[in-house]
């Protein structure tokens, strides 16, 4: 498997597997630290990891300023990188957050991002969320025009239906960030159709369903009240007990095969039609590493088959 492809309005080859910034955020992950976060961070650039993605929200601005930390300490080429953020969730001063797409809001937010991120460009600055108020196409004329400064290289587009993407086609989208993972691969067989129409990279960020798919947790996982996987509905009882007999079919498969779990579900999306890139939030250097050999693992048809047909819901 080709672990590089070119990143549509970029003119960069990068990585298939990104490292997602929002567990390094500090805040809904359970319990890390900056140190830890910068660490894994540089575990990826120095494996050859070119894809990272962020948002300014993601701990309050904190995970942009750990992956500026850490392209800063690097040694790696910043031309090589790929970096993506997001803006359209705002927070007041009591931190509490809330969606703001608006124009003016939207500029704040890019030059605030790299500011905190300490670089001169965005490869990719989508638009996180909507407010419900703005009109969509008044948010992408601005980020039009914030392309135009150099500011950001390419614009792409999260948490967005397919009916909204199609009122902006015509603003040259060059990226779709959808949730798509062994359990829960729906969108990815709805917007992959849209994503080739008009000729957009397509990611996938909770690759590893927050962490099932990693294979880590069992019946007896507690999570903290300030976690969010307490409200992800696929750690909601049953549903959550039915999660876990399916990472054991997993889990008996990576025996076979001589790989582990989140592996598995790694190469599985990426070898799904119309997925570019992948995106993981981890921050552990082992599993760095771990997920990262899911390029190497031995992958067939056969294996690829029976995932599909076993353990989607």
């Amino acid at each position: 498997m080709d672990k590089f492809f070119k990143v549509n309005g970029t003119n960069k080859i990068s990585t298939r597997i990104g490292i997602g910034g929002a567990p390094s955020g500090g805040y809904g992950w359970g319990q890390r630290d900056d140190a830890a976060a910068i660490k894994g961070l540089l575990t990826g650039l120095e494996n050859e990891i070119f894809l990272f993605d962020t948002a300014d929200c993601y701990g309050l601005g904190n995970s942009e300023k750990i992956l500026g930390q850490a392209i800063k300490e690097s040694k790696v080429n910043r031309e090589l990188l790929t970096i993506s953020t997001k803006g359209g969730v705002a927070w007041d001063d009591q931190s509490r957050v809330y969606k703001n797409s608006s124009p003016k809001y939207i500029e704040k937010a890019v030059n605030r991002s790299l500011q905190r991120l300490g670089i001169d460009y965005i490869d990719i600055y989508y638009l996180h969320w909507t407010d419900g108020v703005t009109p969509i196409e008044e948010t992408l004329e601005k980020l039009i025009e914030i392309r135009e400064t150099g500011k950001v290289r390419s614009l792409g587009v999260s948490n967005l239906s397919i009916p909204q993407i199609n009122k902006i086609k015509k603003f040259d989208l060059s990226a779709l960030q959808i949730k798509g993972n062994l359990l829960e691969p729906q969108d990815i067989y709805e917007y992959s159709p849209l994503a080739k129409e008009i000729n957009a990279s397509l990611f996938t960020f909770s690759t590893l369903a927050d962490g099932i798919l990693s294979g880590k947790f069992n019946e007896n996982s507690k999570f903290a009240k300030n976690d969010h996987r307490t409200r992800y509905p696929l750690f909601q009882k049953e549903k959550y007990k039915l999660c876990l007999e399916k990472v054991n079919l997993i889990r008996n498969l990576s025996k076979e095969y001589d790989t582990s779990i989140s592996q598995i579900a790694i190469r599985w999306v990426l070898e799904t039609k119309g997925v570019d890139a992948i995106l993981f939030g981890s921050i552990s250097k082992n599993n760095i590493l771990d997920n990262i050999k899911a390029f190497d693992m031995k992958f067939d048809k056969h294996l690829y088959e029976n995932l599909s047909k076993n353990i989607p819901f």
